[in-house]
């Protein structure tokens, strides 16, 4: 988050280019503090994505600074009738932490501007959450179903390949509430616990939770239906080539990463090709992987994104994208 303030600062110091506006106000769902610094951001659809993959250039956001009550603003910025967006709102009331600030989403997100204009955004602002999210467990037996809840906003803002776990919970049913969530920009990690550790182990059923096609999740208040995480269980499968001989997990971790990607596949006996592409198909990395080895790649001279890492063998390909954040 502090990262996202320098860059607001900058963009305050360049100006802006106006051609209507969005305004509202917070409303705190926890206690309003006399003073502090907050934003008021809204966002297309194109620069959630962005925002995800770490290539959202921050002087191209719409938004407004706050800095105490009544928390009203106004947004001036260039929007188009036709353009879907997203409006948010951040209060730094701790700036010791990077979650467990007020945050929220506006409700009615995504909505239409009217002649380049909206009112009456109201964005209510938590900071703990209960958060909802829907599992897809598709011919998983949803037994023994656990989620993990990590913190992104250190791997987004800060650099570091860790993201820090803020617990781990059981699932009872596919559209469970995860209580006291604190606010912030999280993955959530759904398994299937098939050894009884209460911990996820390479080769169990997984799936990370997905927003706006996004691998994040916005723990804050007034979050939309439309922007609900959903876990695929069965998406992380391996596509099939011929008949596979076996099925084979593929796990890539961390995930956001910003130096080195752990790529471990429980795979046969054997050399397998490996292939890491960017997001527009273009080769960055070629090599082979020998059994279940992990193998570390250290992407160099490549720009923050997504990339696809592929694993073929004679009867088989498996493949999963990680997020690279320099």
């Amino acid at each position: 988050m502090k990262g996202l303030f320098c860059a607001v600062i900058i963009i305050t110091i360049m100006g802006a280019v106006f051609g209507g506006t969005v305004s509202g106000r917070l409303i705190f769902e926890t206690t309003e503090p006399s003073s502090a610094q907050g934003i008021a951001a809204v966002l297309t659809e194109g620069q959630m994505h962005q925002l995800a993959s770490g290539e959202l250039d921050y002087e191209e956001i719409a938004f407004a600074l706050l800095y105490s009550p009544p928390w009203n603003f106004t947004v001036s910025g260039s929007f188009s009738d036709d353009s879907l967006y997203y409006a948010f709102g951040i209060v730094v009331a701790d700036d010791s932490s990077l979650e467990g600030n007020p945050m929220g989403v506006y409700p009615l997100s995504p909505f239409h501007t009217n002649g380049g204009s909206y009112e009456g955004v109201e964005i209510p602002v938590d900071d703990t959450i209960d958060l909802n999210i829907i599992i897809h467990p598709g011919d998983i037996e949803f037994t023994n179903i656990y989620a993990i809840v990590m913190d992104m906003s250190s791997a987004l803002f800060s650099g570091t390949t860790e993201l820090d776990t803020d617990f781990v919970v059981p699932i009872f049913d596919t559209l469970p509430i995860i209580e006291n969530v604190p606010s912030g920009l999280k993955q959530v990690l759904v398994f299937k616990d098939e050894n009884g550790n209460e911990l996820y182990d390479a080769g169990e059923p997984f799936a990370y939770c997905e927003s706006i096609d996004t691998p994040f999740v916005f723990a804050a208040a007034g979050v939309p239906d439309s922007m609900i995480a959903q876990a695929f269980l069965n998406e992380w499968k391996v596509k099939e080539h011929k008949p596979m001989v076996k099925e084979i997990s593929l796990r890539l971790y961390p995930s956001p990463f910003n130096s080195e990607l752990l790529i471990e596949a429980d795979l046969p006996e054997g050399k397998h090709n490996i292939t890491i592409t960017d997001i527009s198909g273009r080769v960055v990395h070629h090599s082979e992987m020998e059994n279940s080895s992990v193998y570390k790649w250290n992407p160099q001279d490549l720009t923050s994104g997504i990339y696809n890492v592929r694993i073929r063998g004679d009867n088989f390909i498996v493949e999963k994208n990680a997020v690279y954040l320099k």
